[in-house]
């Protein structure tokens, strides 16, 4: 899969990205750079291949739900070949499905018909949807990061690193009880050298939503 980074926001859709659209099949929208990174290491070390050209943006976390949708509008409107469109986001306090709505009313307020989100095959944190704008239909395929079952209240990418980590007996399930958050153990470093020490077989297992997300672009 060929990935292309994009610069943070301001830059890669005022500036930069339209100049790339014409060579992009696909774009992931990211919540940070974490995301970004992570999504980088996953194709690297489960071999992922998907025959497009997908370009990785940087939605720099803050406000990310606005940002989010503000550039999935501007795709949507603008870019010819664009054909699908990928979001990576934390649930946060929310649950999976409550944070795909959030995204999809936001779209609605902004007068973009879309359908109604139904789940993967086999995930309860991917769902797909289309977008029908100026007589295209684009593909949007959300993947929420988060682990319901760790003793968080909030849930993030980092619960995932947490998670490979017991996969590969480096901490025990009981040693979650004692951290307030994933990120008191895991930083963005950490989940990238988590990743690239760990079997791939785990890697997929731990980070099947960013896989199945990107299979589906």
């Amino acid at each position: 899969m060929p990935l292309i980074q994009l610069k943070p926001l301001k830059e890669s859709f005022y500036i930069m990205v339209f100049d790339k659209l014409a060579k992009l099949d696909s774009i992931v929208l990211c919540e940070g750079k974490t995301e970004v990174e992570t999504v980088k290491h996953v194709v690297e070390k489960t071999g992922l291949k998907v025959n497009l050209d997908v370009g990785l943006a940087d939605c720099e976390g803050i406000t990310v739900v606005p940002r989010i949708v503000q550039a999935i509008a501007a795709l949507a409107k603008i870019a010819r070949k664009i054909r699908s469109i990928g979001v990576l986001v934390d649930s946060e306090k929310q649950t999976y499905y409550e944070r795909v709505n959030s995204i999809i009313n936001s779209l609605r307020a902004k007068n973009i018909n879309v359908e109604k989100p139904t789940p993967l095959e086999g995930s309860r944190q991917v769902f797909k949807t289309n977008l029908r704008i100026n007589k295209k239909t684009i593909a949007l395929i959300i993947a929420v990061s988060g682990i319901e079952k760790h003793p968080f209240k909030k849930h993030t990418i980092e619960n995932h690193a947490l998670e490979l980590m017991i996969l590969e007996s480096k901490i025990k399930p009981e040693n979650l009880s004692i951290l307030k958050e994933a990120k008191d153990l895991v930083n963005r470093e950490k989940i990238l050298e988590i990743i690239s020490s760990s079997s791939r077989e785990n890697v997929e297992k731990t980070f099947n939503h960013i896989v199945k997300m990107l299979k589906e672009l």
